[in-house]
């Protein structure tokens, strides 16, 4: 069944109405996707920005303590927020994979540790963007006012949403590790990552020098997925791109790697350590796949 937001077109409204204002972070998506972001930042905007709607994520805090590529995110008066990394490399899609699929905080240490050298914030979750910001000032204003708690209406992922669930975010390339409900995958190479973890970092910034690790290629496995899509939820997927993103296939403009929500599960192993600590409110009205789906900002949860 169709939701609430899908069937009306309407969004919820939030009475107590909790703003911040915040800045893009601007200095994050050029780290993260190197050159390319660097100089497509300036010729493609709509590839960076924060669009309405959207969920923030805030990238105040390096993950590691004393990454210098972040420094100004310090000396800035706003929080800084992304809602897309941009144009990353799978390397490092593989490296935010393993991280958050971490199933204890030693696991979280230790994948931390074996990533002291790539530099990315510990994101946690801002709020929903209620303005569009622009990523540099080049095109406008970088400051835009974010929900921090309350009611909202934003666009599901990949998974249903039913009313009373638990709802963390995730990055979209994330999907390849859950199972269809949701939960997090345990076939082969999913129940445990094993073996050193600076041999996998290695083997996912150069394959030929760790083919396999552990006996696990997880350069292949993590973007091998078991979620399919019916044509409609595809169909509900390409035209929110075209609508709120401005994609359009024939002139090669996507924009990727983006934040969504998705139910978090709470019990044995259907949800990693990395997943919980990403829960950030209630599912308010259920939804489909890539359809509107109603939430309450839980601040308490951050």
């Amino acid at each position: 069944m169709a939701s609430i937001g899908q069937v009306t077109g309407t969004l919820v409204h939030s009475g107590p109405k909790h703003i911040l204002q915040s800045r893009v972070a601007e200095d994050v998506l050029k780290y993260l996707g190197g050159r390319d972001n660097e100089d497509k930042i300036y010729t493609q905007k709509n590839l960076f920005c924060v669009h309405k709607h959207e969920l923030t994520l805030c990238c105040n805090k390096p993950l590691n303590e004393g990454s210098s590529a972040l420094y100004r995110t310090t000396k800035q008066a706003y929080p800084v927020v992304l809602s897309t990394l941009g144009l990353i490399e799978t390397p490092t899609k593989n490296k935010l994979r393993l991280l958050y699929s971490a199933q204890s905080v030693n696991r979280w240490n230790a994948i931390k540790q074996a990533l002291i050298n790539f530099q990315i914030p510990d994101f946690s979750f801002q709020g929903v963007a209620l303005t569009q910001a622009w990523a540099t000032t080049n095109f406008g204003d970088n400051i835009g006012s974010v929900l921090v708690a309350g009611y909202a209406t934003v666009m599901n992922g990949h998974f249903p949403l039913y009313a009373g669930d638990a709802v963390q975010w995730y990055f979209d390339f994330e999907y390849t590790m859950f199972n269809l409900d949701g939960s997090r995958r345990t076939d082969a190479g999913f129940a445990a990552i094993v073996g050193n973890m600076n041999d996998v970092i290695q083997h996912f910034d150069d394959p030929t020098v760790h083919p396999r690790v552990a006996g696990v290629d997880y350069n292949q496995s993590f973007q091998t997925s078991i979620v399919s899509l019916d044509e409609k939820a595809n169909t509900r997927h390409d035209r929110f791109d075209m609508k709120a993103f401005g994609k359009y296939p024939e002139m090669k403009r996507y924009k990727e790697n983006v934040v969504y929500p998705k139910v978090c599960h709470h019990y044995g192993n259907q949800s990693s350590y990395g997943d919980r600590r990403r829960v950030f409110g209630k599912v308010i009205n259920g939804a489909r796949p890539f359809e509107p789906v109603d939430i309450l900002i839980l601040s308490q949860c951050r």
